[in-house]
């Protein structure tokens, strides 16, 4: 690799005001919740990107502390009857305990390699005492010290087959259990278990009514479904409500006997409604209206409290449903995938996520539209605005390439042909002076050409695994996979002068993990190269002639090696971000020659995209991917705008 001892380099016009940043969670909000946990000073939610908590009764939310992998789905939650700062969560198989209310997380529950079902609390005045079990093998495992240590209990003697279902009733201390349509029970903490009694069809819950002496059972046959009372002292059956469609029962955790049960409606959309019981099951009042919001939870601290989630996210209702208030504000609405910020006005976004869905906001976040018309539903991958025309923008998803004429609002398919099958597009860059000009490069490491915006496609080059384009539009530059038997797994720098033009080879670097090239010098670029592969510092190498000669500048000490970013300030010309899945954001003031860092708030997960604007003297930028969604730092005031000259460093 070719180096200089002296480098070409801007000469200094700008200052930029010496303040510390101001992060700012964007969304967009309103992601699907699981679960909803409350204690008396706090409520919990269970999300696709973790555990969130709320310490102002759901108006705005926050992850919940640190030791949960980020982006990993949590499904239930449990809280402590005894000790509202114990809380336990469960997702993908995997149990976590936070015992200083969700300040902090360690994994937990039995060692064993089987997928168990979430905790629960077995007994309402100990909170040390925990259960779950696993169904094929029919073993409950229990502990009696807060999960410190565990054994398992056989449910055997007259229990067969497969555990459809394990049901605690942690106010009398019993389990009940259904396999193969025989129901069963036992004291909690036991494995002494007796048969109760059999029913024919095919059980979907079972919840114990709050007595100790009854269950309510909703069974499936082909028809309908059945919503049963069992008596237990007398072992006898209740036929209680048919419903053509599905059904779930909710318990009442403030009072005994008050029970609800949601059913389903589909009319194009789906809805639901609630009736009640005050009188263990035995009797039902009449639905409610329908509405968009499934119910969830309860609240163990306040009479009428349920929680749902609609097509909005997280809703709370007051008065058992009839009304429902949406409260999302920080509860991500789901893995963000892609962001476009306008090219002339910065603070108006275009957001896509793994869901499908398109968002736009016009004040940098604050506020997000309802999803774009358009769409297919198939997870966003990238965004593009095209920059001469910014009311044109383009969006690829896993199911094709689309186009909108409005500024993101709506969207149609542009009918592509010349991609691979498999060449879903994850990078998408629209010329700066052009709109059909597009280069692409595709999932399948293939960088693509189009003259057309989009129609026809024709291979530039392969084994591509990042793309960077001069802002004038003028130079693509490509890094490319090591070559066969290449020593040290070296990367080659690929640059062609024009759209459309052949690549020529004008560097090989050592396992380079990201390249950025400067807003207005289309020659200048910073590159980042790992040499070893093992730590997670990066060599930073800066280049005035496009890649030609380089200049050895400060390492970069980052947090991960994964999906390693790395952009110019949209202003300021010597100013360079870097980022990456970690929490650890680097600002270099003088093109990488030395770094300050900074943790981001609501760190971790799975980091997509880093990007830059300038836009009346104001430096934007914004990082976003997986559960943190659009993380926006306030925008900087820049006093001057840089003049390019040289000089020697």
């Amino acid at each position: 690799m070719r180096s200089l001892s002296r480098a070409a380099v801007p000469l200094a016009l700008l200052a930029v005001s010496a303040q510390a940043a101001s992060w700012h969670m964007r969304g967009p909000d309103g992601g699907p919740v699981a679960d909803v946990a409350a204690s008396p000073t706090s409520l919990y939610a269970a999300t696709q990107a973790g555990v969130y908590r709320s310490l102002d009764d759901g108006r705005t939310w926050s992850r919940s502390g640190t030791g949960v992998p980020h982006g990993n789905p949590i499904e239930r939650l449990a809280i402590s009857p005894t000790d509202p700062d114990v809380v336990w969560a469960y997702g993908n198989g995997i149990h976590w305990r936070s015992g200083d209310g969700g300040a902090s997380w360690m994994r937990a529950g039995p060692e064993t390699t089987e997928r168990l079902w979430p905790v629960t609390f077995d007994d309402a005045g100990n909170g040390d005492s925990l259960v779950t079990y696993h169904q094929s093998q029919r073993l409950l495992w229990h502990s009696a010290d807060g999960g410190i240590s565990w054994r398992t209990l056989t449910i055997g003697s007259g229990v067969q087959g497969w555990l459809d279902t394990l049901a605690v009733d942690a106010r009398h201390r019993r389990y009940y259990a259904i396999a193969d349509a025989q129901l069963s029970t036992a004291a909690s903490g036991t494995g002494s278990w007796r048969v109760l009694g059999q029913y024919s069809y095919n059980q979907t819950q079972l919840l114990p009514d709050g007595s100790g002496q009854g269950l309510i059972l909703v069974f499936q046959n082909v028809e309908n479904y059945r919503i049963v009372r069992y008596d237990i002292p007398t072992r006898a059956y209740s036929e209680g409500l048919s419903l053509p469609n599905s059904a779930w029962l909710i318990g009442d955790p403030t009072t005994p006997g008050r029970l609800w049960l949601q059913t389903s409606e589909h009319h194009g959309t789906t809805s639901w409604r609630l009736r009640e019981s005050r009188d263990f099951g035995r009797s039902w009042d009449a639905p409610h209206s329908a509405n968009p919001v499934r119910t969830i939870a309860a609240d163990p601290n306040r009479f009428d409290r349920l929680y749902g989630t609609g097509p909005e996210g997280l809703s709370i209702s007051d008065d058992v449903g009839r009304h429902w208030e949406t409260r999302t504000r920080g509860i991500p609405l789901a893995q963000v995938n892609a962001v476009a910020l306008h090219p002339h006005d910065p603070v108006r976004l275009l957001a896509g996520t793994a869901l499908g869905e398109i968002r736009f906001s016009d004040d940098g976040g604050a506020q997000w539209s309802e999803p774009a018309s358009g769409l297919p539903g198939a997870p966003i991958l990238s965004l593009a605005y095209a920059p001469s025309e910014p009311a044109i923008a383009f969006a690829s998803t896993t199911s094709g390439l689309f186009r909108s004429d409005d500024g993101g609002r709506s969207w149609r398919a542009v009918a592509s042909s010349g991609l691979p099958e498999a060449g879903a597009i994850d990078t998408l860059i629209v010329d700066a002076v052009n709109a059909s000009l597009l280069t692409a490069r595709t999932q399948g490491e293939g960088l693509y050409w189009s003259d057309d915006a989009g129609l026809n496609w024709r291979l530039g080059a392969a084994e591509i695994v990042r793309i960077a384009a001069a802002p004038s539009g003028r130079r693509i530059y490509a890094l490319q996979h090591p070559w066969p038997n290449s020593p040290g797994r070296w990367f080659r720098l690929l640059r062609a002068d024009r759209h459309g033009a052949a690549f020529e080879r004008v560097e090989e670097f050592p396992l380079t993990m990201a390249v950025a090239v400067n807003p207005h010098a289309d020659n200048v670029i910073l590159a980042l190269s790992n040499e070893t592969g093992g730590d997670l510092s990066y060599a930073t190498r800066l280049s005035s002639d496009g890649g030609v000669t380089w200049l050895e500048r400060d390492r970069l000490f980052l947090t991960s090696q994964r999906t390693v970013r790395l952009q110019f300030d949209g202003c300021d010309s010597r100013t360079v971000y870097a980022t990456t899945s970690g929490s650890t954001f680097a600002r270099s003031h003088d093109l990488g020659m030395t770094w300050i860092y900074e943790t981001l708030p609501a760190s971790g997960g799975t980091l997509h995209e880093l990007s830059t604007a300038c836009h009346e003297h104001r430096s934007h930028v914004i990082v976003h991917g997986g559960p943190r969604g659009v993380l926006v730092r306030e925008p900087e005031t820049v006093d001057a705008i840089w003049r390019w000259g040289y000089d020697g460093d």
